[in-house]
């Protein structure tokens, strides 16, 4: 199902939301999921898709792009995802992954994506065509977790993958675990929402949930309260309790 957001913006439902932009002549997505919508894109009229942007390396972002070694299309992504994503870093990960210890990551794709850019970098920016797309840095679900800032008529537009959900929660806060004995995860999230939070968004898409049209500064407020909160209570074993056995 296609749900128009604004003219020039769609989302398509997938494993996770894919965010579909349009000029006169081409279209970009944020995202790819399993690739299913792409049935409904290429029945919807819309101009060819050039660029699939990927926000972090999760399956249930890019899981589709593994289904075929070429695309018609570009694909981008932060180089701090290039191990979670290439076939070479994937099949790295899984052979350290067998030997044990706590892991780099909770979900990476069984056999890695072929053919991708990386040059989406935290805070640098893509033209495409006249329109700017922006980076930033928002880790926490992947160390190198982006959100891209998008101006799209008169709205500023950030497409935040899993950096946040809905009422200030977070899609699957495990993935904050970085390690089993530090807040680092949950402390990196924090300022990603922060960097959020000090624009003007007009609407925030996250990958999962609805889509956040009113208060978004009041709603990155609040998610960032709590992970201030969660990361105090991971600084110890029960917190305001003697460190003993």
């Amino acid at each position: 199902m296609t749900n128009p957001l604004l003219p020039g913006l769609r989302q398509f439902n997938d494993t996770c939301n894919v965010y579909v932009v349009s000029s006169k002549k081409e279209s970009i997505a944020i995202d790819f999921g399993s690739g299913t919508w792409l049935n409904e894109f290429e029945a919807s009229g819309l101009p060819p898709l050039t660029h699939v942007f990927l926000t972090h390396h999760h399956p249930d972002q890019c899981a589709g792009l593994e289904s075929a070694s070429e695309w018609p299309f570009a694909i981008h992504a932060s180089s701090e995802e290039e191990p979670f994503l290439s076939p070479q870093g994937v099949e790295q990960f899984w052979a350290q992954r067998r030997a044990g210890g706590v892991p780099r990551s909770y979900a990476v794709l069984p056999a890695g994506i072929p053919g991708i850019t990386y040059d989406t970098e935290p805070w640098t920016e893509i033209y495409w065509g006249r329109e700017r797309l922006r980076f930033i840095a928002t880790p926490g679900h992947s160390r190198g977790a982006i959100t891209i800032l998008a101006n799209i008529g008169a709205k500023q537009v950030a497409f935040c993958g899993d950096a946040a959900h809905t009422s200030g929660t977070i899609h699957k806060p495990y993935h904050l675990e970085w390690d089993h004995w530090t807040a680092d995860g949950v402390r990196a999230a924090q300022r990603g929402i922060e960097c959020l939070r000090a624009l003007k968004i007009h609407l925030l898409a996250p990958a999962h949930g609805p889509i956040i049209h009113d208060h978004v500064s009041r709603e990155l407020t609040l998610l960032s309260r709590r992970l201030l909160r969660l990361g105090a209570a991971k600084g110890s074993i029960c917190a305001g309790e003697p460190d003993r056995y």
